[in-house]
């Protein structure tokens, strides 16, 4: 048991310093993406260290408010209201081309759930 716990805390200590390697900031547009006003986690430091994607932010953020890095998850939230703002939809990631392919903000409920620990107005501003 002593080696698991052990192993668990080792894993944790991994992950929390972890999220600086794959925290982001992509201010502008530029070529083919869409500029982000705030600081958001990728899911690698490499291929898509450019991108904020729809899909996987749902799961950052839970781990961002796990691990009480609120301010991170916030503007990633507040991202996607930006996108939302730009072009009344969430695209898949912050790129042109996905302009056209977006996520129902039906889908989005459970990541607007997660939001509203973060602030209870983000989710009615996102609906309507």
């Amino acid at each position: 048991m002593v080696s698991t716990v052990a192993g668990l805390n080792r894993c944790l200590r991994y992950i929390d310093r972890y999220w600086d390697r794959i925290t982001f900031s992509f201010p502008r547009d530029k070529k083919i993406h869409i500029g982000l006003p705030h600081r958001y986690v990728a899911p690698n430091s490499v291929l898509f260290k450019n991108d904020q994607f729809y899909w996987d932010s749902y799961f950052i953020v839970i781990g961002l408010l796990e691990a009480g890095k609120t301010q991170l998850a916030k503007g990633m939230v507040d991202n996607f209201i930006h996108l939302y703002e730009r072009f009344g939809i969430i695209p898949s990631r912050n790129r042109f081309h996905n302009v056209a392919s977006r996520h129902p903000l039906a889908k989005a409920s459970g990541f607007l759930g997660e939001a509203t620990a973060v602030e209870p107005k983000l989710c009615i501003h996102l609906l309507f």
